[in-house]
């Protein structure tokens, strides 16, 4: 039986961390910043952005983010792009699924999933995590200004994980939610 759950949670609140241990647990991972990625390489996608912002490359995409109604029509661009792809991986997968889209609830995505999960963090080691996504305070303040806030999202979600502990304790987590959905 198919299970699909939509992964979210703020950023650098450890969605990757959590997608590799559901892998790990044997279930089907994807992401949405994956696909998006994949996309902005292909050259219908660089035309209609070339088209629209005269950019295509990821690091002048990245300074859309600064501008909201920018922002606003990239997302309109690429989300729809995104689900339709997401959705043709899915149909390939069995099993347990899980989908990191870290603007699920912004972007109108929680219909297509049969669970929402949030992961969010105490940012006590925001600096760490930081430095070793190589992302600057900046960065992180534009774009998670673009997202809805985590306990905003937590709200919304039917699963919420806390991940401020180590990663053995982000393991037991996630194996007692697959032991659940499986019964």
């Amino acid at each position: 039986m198919k299970k699909i759950i939509g992964l979210t949670g703020g950023m650098l609140s450890g969605k990757t961390e959590v997608l590799k241990i559901f892998s790990k647990q044997g279930a089907g991972v994807l992401s949405a910043d994956e696909i998006v990625a994949g996309l902005l390489k292909t050259a219908a996608v660089q035309k209609i952005l070339l088209k629209e912002f005269g950019v295509c490359d990821k690091e002048s995409l990245k300074k859309i983010l600064e501008n909201p109604t920018r922002r606003k029509k990239l997302e309109n661009i690429l989300h729809p792009l995104a689900r339709r792809e997401g959705a043709k991986i899915i149909k390939t997968m069995r099993g347990l699924i899980v989908f990191e889209v870290p603007l699920l609830f912004e972007a109108g995505w929680s219909k297509y999933f049969d669970l929402t999960l949030c992961v969010i963090s105490d940012g006590k080691d925001l600096s760490a995590r930081l430095k070793k996504r190589g992302l600057s305070k900046k960065d992180f303040e534009v774009r998670s200004k673009a997202q809805m806030p985590p306990p905003q999202k937590a709200a919304l979600a039917d699963i919420v994980i806390v991940n401020c502990g180590s990663l053995k304790d982000l393991e037991v987590k996630i194996k007692k939610i697959c032991k659940a959905i499986k019964k």
